[in-house]
């Protein structure tokens, strides 16, 4: 996560952040005293666009000024692979924001959120708003995919576009809260329902769009929902 804000010094983040959280050299201490890394950034000028057309809704005016006249991004790192972790970097993120942060950048998917959309997600803590936080679905010419389910330690989704762009990011997304809900559920080439029909058919596959090492590559792999004519079932 990279999170910029306009501290004049690590000093002045330290005390703005709320009880129970401790930054030190290079760690975040969480209330249950765990530490997540903290690697601190000197600002560039390409990021405060970035971060703009990241965002999932406009930041506010004042999110837009402090990214403008932003002096460290405070990025947090830690390892992920569950849901549980996914909210602890979530919780995280949520202190250095209430320090005065303008928002959140997901280096694991591209997606950012001002700080206002930052807090509305930290206020309903369920797979919904993780899915929100972290994961964005990418509209290509052929095919729609997800990015960042590697930090929930789960497989992204790719499927191919039927023309029904609406239709086509409802599956996927239901998808991607079925397989958070229940990860053990879905077996390779198993046949999916909507309404008593089989629709897709579900393979593994690896990972390839982006390389291993690359924050936007994931581990697990993928689900290739594949259409299947109609068949009752």
């Amino acid at each position: 996560m990279r999170i910029p804000g306009r501290w004049e010094s690590p000093d002045q983040l330290a005390m703005a952040l709320p009880a129970g959280y401790r930054l030190t050299r290079g760690r975040l201490h969480m209330p249950d005293g765990r530490p997540l890394e903290v690697i601190p950034r000197p600002p560039d000028r390409e990021f405060p666009k970035v971060f703009a057309n990241a965002c999932r809704r406009a930041p506010s005016a004042r999110d837009r000024d402090v990214v403008r006249n932003y002096t460290a991004n405070m990025c947090l790192a830690s390892r992920g692979g569950s849901i549980d972790a996914a909210w602890r970097m979530i919780r995280a993120a949520e202190a250095v924001v209430r320090a005065g942060a303008a928002g959140v950048f997901i280096d694991n998917s591209g997606v950012a959120h001002g700080s206002d959309s930052w807090l509305e997600i930290c206020e309903q803590p369920d797979e919904e708003a993780a899915l929100w936080a972290y994961v964005l679905a990418v509209r290509g010419d052929e095919e729609l995919w997800s990015l960042g389910m590697q930090v929930f330690g789960l497989r992204d989704v790719a499927m191919p576009r039927s023309g029904d762009d609406e239709q086509d990011a409802y599956t996927l997304h239901t998808f991607l809260h079925y397989t958070m809900v229940a990860p053990n559920r879905v077996a390779d080439g198993d046949l999916l329902a909507d309404e008593e029909v089989a629709r897709f058919r579900a393979q593994k596959e690896e990972s390839r769009r982006f390389p291993p090492g690359n924050p936007m590559h994931n581990p697990y792999g993928v689900w290739r929902l594949e259409p299947v004519e109609a068949t009752g079932i």
